[in-house]
């Protein structure tokens, strides 16, 4: 059977408990200061991790073109280009007023440089960008 006293107890749960032993609520803030200041500590952290991405960007200046003149002029080529370039997983580009960018994500697990190599050398093969003579 039920007393007003077992209510009492149940009602006020964890924060009743804890206003009734002062001691056991410090003692529990100490090791969850301590906590947070060990980890703190422990934790590893950088202001400028290093990462490497798979991803060269080609960012070409045509002044004054439309952006249907920079995707026919510059953007297609280096499209045609740089897909038969082995390491190579997508090409995205995108055609600006005055600008064009190609963004190339290479494969994983590829020499990243022997593919910009070959990336930078399929660029400079080309022979119909505009104003080249």
């Amino acid at each position: 059977m039920k007393t007003d006293q077992d209510d009492q107890k149940l009602q006020g749960g964890a924060i009743a408990w804890m206003a009734s032993n002062s001691i056991a609520a410090n003692l529990l803030m100490v090791i969850l200061l301590g906590g947070g200041i060990w980890s703190a500590f422990a934790i590893q952290k950088e202001v400028f991790p290093q990462f490497q991405l798979d991803i060269v960007e080609i960012t070409v200046g045509y002044p004054g073109a439309a952006p249907t003149e920079v995707e026919q002029g510059i953007l297609q080529p280096i499209e045609e280009a740089v897909r038969g370039v082995e390491g190579v997983r997508e090409i995205v580009s995108e055609a600006r007023e005055g600008r064009g960018e190609v963004l190339i994500e290479l494969v994983a697990g590829q020499n990243r440089m022997k593919v910009f190599q070959d990336i930078d050398q399929a660029v400079n093969r080309i022979q119909t960008f505009p104003g080249r003579d």
